[in-house]
């Protein structure tokens, strides 16, 4: 019941119940300064936004600062899209494992019009530990990062709200080690999705074969893709899950670990113990998430229930008692 209690009950909204409802701050004709500091560097790059890094030197204090440039006035339905990624963040603002939402609101200067929002920094994400240590990283310590990423879920699902773009990019640490995702700008409140969302390499079959299908569920196949990047220190085999995929195709047909990891065995001496003891309940999982049938695939619920998931160490925080069991700074 511990993970229960860390997510609320589901909401009964749907996209169509999101529209110019949101109300942003009243507009800003500079930047404000004085509390979000000076720009310091570009983080990040989205479809219609930038993400810099801006520092208050007077408090020494850290923000995310995503940015998006409105040259049209009358794109109505592009505004539409960011006020519903701002009213998602919101829902699930208070939520385990979250990137705080700080504030938002209208920028407006003598020729161009922004949207802004603030956004707590986090220093790299799992992508970048990924690439910099891989098998070097103790499996406990994978492990844990990948338990946090579930709760996470876990909790946008509980609120009626699918990710579509699980991807270790979008799973930032901050400077304890603890996990936060990030990026809503292709979620969905419901669980009917439209058209290509994510990164093709995590995106399940359903959004490259079909026009219309379960964003929850196609969240557990990405988190699929990330539990054989945490465990194994690898990638899935195929490219993409499309029907011209020669790999993917084999996989749906002999759906096996052997056919889903393209390395399983690295000669990880570090973390020979915790493999073997490892390996077998977790291939099952795997598997599990990677369903190619959405009604066999398992639910986040049956996730949170499952033996080897409830007796897997993860720091978090906790009625605020902080429990960590990995020393994840050291990776940071």
């Amino acid at each position: 019941m511990g993970v229960l209690r860390r997510v609320l009950l589901k909401s009964k909204d749907t996209d169509s119940d999101v529209d110019d409802r949101i109300k942003l701050s009243d507009n800003h004709f500079t930047f404000p300064k004085r509390k979000y500091g000076t720009q310091q560097k570009q983080i990040g790059q989205g479809v219609s936004g930038f993400v810099h890094l801006y520092q208050n030197e007077k408090s020494n204090t850290f923000y995310a600062v995503k940015s998006f440039e409105k040259k049209n006035l009358k794109d109505i339905d592009e505004i539409k899209s960011i006020n519903k990624e701002i009213d998602i963040h919101n829902r699930i603002n208070n939520g385990p494992h979250i990137v705080k939402l700080i504030d938002s609101f209208k920028l407006k200067t003598n020729s161009k019009f922004f949207i802004i929002i603030i956004m707590q920094y986090l220093p790299l994400n799992l992508l970048d530990l990924y690439l910099k240590y891989g098998s070097l990283m103790p499996i406990s310590y994978r492990l844990c990062f990948f338990k946090q990423i579930v709760l996470g879920i876990a909790f946008m699902h509980n609120q009626n709200i699918a990710h579509r773009d699980i991807k270790l990019e979008n799973c930032c640490v901050d400077n304890n080690g603890n996990v936060k995702l990030i990026d809503f700008g292709s979620s969905t409140i419901g669980d009917i999705g439209y058209g290509m969302a994510g990164s093709p390499s995590y995106s399940s079959p359903e959004i490259h074969n079909s026009l219309k299908y379960n964003s929850i569920k196609c969240d557990i196949w990405s988190l699929g893709i990330v539990l054989i990047n945490m465990f194994y220190a690898s990638k899935q085999k195929w490219n993409t899950c499309r029907y011209d995929d020669e790999i993917f195709l084999y996989y749906q047909n002999n759906s096996s670990i052997d056919n889903a990891v393209r390395f399983l065995n690295k000669n990880d001496t570090n973390n020979v113990k915790e493999y073997t003891s490892q390996k077998t309940l977790i291939d099952d999982i795997i598997l599990q998430l990677l369903s190619i049938d959405v009604n066999t695939r398992i639910s986040i619920h049956n996730l949170l229930e499952n033996k080897w998931f409830k007796e897997t160490e993860c720091c978090y925080p906790d009625n605020d008692l902080y429990k960590a069991y990995h020393n994840h700074s050291q990776f940071v």
